[in-house]
């Protein structure tokens, strides 16, 4: 994103995405861990948007550095054991990915839609198919970033959904409480998603490249379906 800023409608167009993906996300675990019964979720009311409750500084600086970030965490209340609500904490924690992907699909259609034309190579951004305006073009990232940073959160690595997912799974053992504990409380977790989403490898970060590499193929079909180019 940092290596946009001499092109401010890519630039402001990404900005304008994270932003979205971030406050869809966490609204929409929060309203459906509310509406499953999460007490932590009821306690916490999310009415208003709180740019200190919801953005994550490394998550930021991901955004700013390779391109992907993420947000702060929406506390939920996690199972201590199988059943019910495990499968309640899961449909509330996954509400969150699912949100991103169907708001991004939706975007990437009405651009596909109003323009006729697919995306090339849409993942960085400024290779848009000739978009008529620059409107359609804001319109065509912002649903790439939305798709991408909902496939981002599957990734099993603290503090994405994708290990709140694993944790809720994994066995109680010693093995995976010890790894938890490296993982999150050690912050190795969160190091290693900062270090795979820099730009190392050919200018894109590996984190980047796994995530684009699932997100591209859904991206392809919903504009070549909707689109005529």
């Amino acid at each position: 994103m940092i290596f946009h800023v001499g092109q401010p409608i890519v630039f402001l167009a990404m900005a304008i995405g994270f932003a979205v993906a971030v406050l869809v996300h966490n609204l929409a675990q929060a309203a459906t861990a509310r509406a499953l019964g999460d007490p932590v979720a009821r306690m916490s009311r999310r009415r208003l948007v709180d740019p200190k409750r919801e953005f994550d500084a490394f998550g930021i600086i991901a955004m700013a550095i390779g391109g992907l970030g993420w947000g702060r965490p929406v506390e939920l209340t996690e199972p201590r054991a199988r059943g019910g609500r495990k499968a309640r904490f899961l449909l509330a924690v996954l509400a969150g990915p699912l949100a991103d992907v169907l708001v991004g699909v939706g975007a990437l259609a009405a651009y596909a839609a109003l323009t006729g034309v697919a995306l090339v190579d849409a993942p960085r951004g400024q290779h848009i198919v000739a978009p008529p305006n620059v409107g359609y073009a804001v319109l065509a990232i912002i649903g790439v970033l939305c798709v991408a940073i909902g496939v981002l959160y599957l990734i099993p690595l603290p503090p994405l959904d994708g290990a709140r997912v694993m944790w809720a799974l994994a066995p109680p053992t010693a093995g995976w409480q010890r790894a938890r504990y490296n993982l999150e409380e050690q912050n190795y977790g969160l190091g290693a998603l900062v270090i795979l989403s820099l730009p190392l490898f050919s200018g894109e970060g590996l984190v980047v490249r796994v995530v684009y590499a699932v997100a591209q193929p859904l991206i392809d079909v919903v504009t070549r379906a909707v689109g005529t180019g």
